[in-house]
């Protein structure tokens, strides 16, 4: 069988080892091919992967970029025959709305990937709120088209789409967090970090609503620490509000490749999610699959996992007073945390990398044939 894949995630291509290539070193192994459009990409550092696996960039554009992703697949539809194309729903949906258009004129069956909507369940600003009526207003346009709408939790995204006009048995729950087990596992690493983040530096993180637990934290444990990993916008803005409030506790790292990720979520007691709107976060089930108790805002999967209150803490709101209250709770009652430790590391059991992977490129074979 052959895919093709319409994506905003040019991580790949600029040479990167992250989220999409983890997915891909797998899934690839399910089909003869596949073919993924992206946005455009400056200096394309990879063009091939795992031997099957094609990129094609698109020009650098922005308005025309849907009628660009009808071009190239329709040029693709035909040297390549697809069986099916997936287009992940991202932002603004310029990538996802010319999927939707190609598969209308192709005729070839089409599956949306939403992995979350952007500013829900809160919205971090206007443009937040902005790319949220995209999202409904792309799911209402692709409802009667798409053959399927791939749901990576079912707690906020299931209810959405549903209101959208999507029939429920078109909704297709499969996680997308895909855990290498022998890579994020428990170990006995020395624990050097009391707080651990890992993501994009973007407001809709909750990057200023963590300086503020973090602060709250210190008040009881003057000692403690806290490790921001990631990149992005804020990242200028992390360093200064990190140096205005003498937070000398706080360690930044750019970059990090999954085995090295690996020792620092095991090197950190407790990781914390500020979250506006989430499909996972995946980095939330990594750390818990290295042993590591988990405190987050209520987004996305996080209510499925830490909803009965099994291996973290699930907060109610997205106050850093509460967020605070939590991870204290965990630092300081050490039967607690070792408990709470281990249901961690058995709630990573459940996404192992071969079995999710599997589950997923099966499910879209199924979606091929009708």
């Amino acid at each position: 069988m052959r895919l093709l894949m319409v994506s905003s995630d040019t991580g790949v291509v600029a040479g990167r080892k992250g989220a999409f290539w983890n997915t891909l070193r797998g899934f690839h192994r399910y089909w003869d091919r596949i073919d993924v459009i992206c946005p455009h990409v400056d200096e394309p550092v990879r063009l091939t992967a795992f031997g099957n696996v094609h990129f094609h960039p698109l020009p650098r554009t922005r308005l025309r970029v849907p009628l660009d992703v009808l071009r190239v697949g329709r040029r693709l539809c035909r040297e390549q025959r697809p069986d099916l194309i997936a287009a992940h729903s991202y932002g603004f949906q310029r990538m996802a709305l010319g999927g939707l258009l190609l598969a209308r004129r192709t005729k070839v069956p089409l599956v949306v990937e939403v992995h979350l909507v952007e500013g829900f369940p809160r919205t971090a600003g206007v443009v937040d709120a902005l790319r949220r009526r995209a999202y409904l207003l792309f799911f209402r346009l692709a409802s009667r088209t798409a053959r399927a709408f791939r749901v990576v939790n079912q707690a906020e995204l299931t209810p959405i789409l549903k209101a959208c006009g999507v029939p429920g048995e078109r909704i297709l729950p499969l996680y997308a967090i895909y855990l290498d087990r022998s890579i994020f596992h428990p170990g006995a690493e020395r624990k050097v970090h009391d707080m651990v983040f890992v993501g994009r530096l973007v407001r809709n993180k909750g990057i200023a609503t963590l300086l503020d637990t973090y602060e709250q934290v210190l008040r009881d444990r003057p000692e403690a620490t806290f490790l921001i990993v990631g990149r992005g916008p804020l990242e200028s803005w992390l360093h200064d509000a990190v140096r205005d409030r003498g937070l000398t506790g706080v360690r930044h790292v750019r970059w990090a490749d999954m085995p090295d990720l690996a020792d620092l979520y095991r090197q950190s007691r407790v990781v914390v999610c500020a979250s506006y709107s989430e499909g996972g976060p995946r980095f939330t089930l990594e750390a818990m699959a290295c042993g590591v108790p988990a405190v987050s805002t209520p987004v996305g999967l996080m209510h499925e996992i830490l909803g009965s209150g099994d291996g973290g803490r699930l907060t109610s709101s997205w106050s850093s007073a509460e967020l605070a209250n939590e991870v204290g709770r965990l630092l300081d009652d050490d039967d607690l945390y070792r408990r709470t430790s281990e249901q961690a590391a058995r709630t990573g059991e459940r996404f192992d990398y071969a079995r999710t992977i599997r589950e997923y490129a099966l499910a879209y074979h199924e979606v091929a044939r009708g």
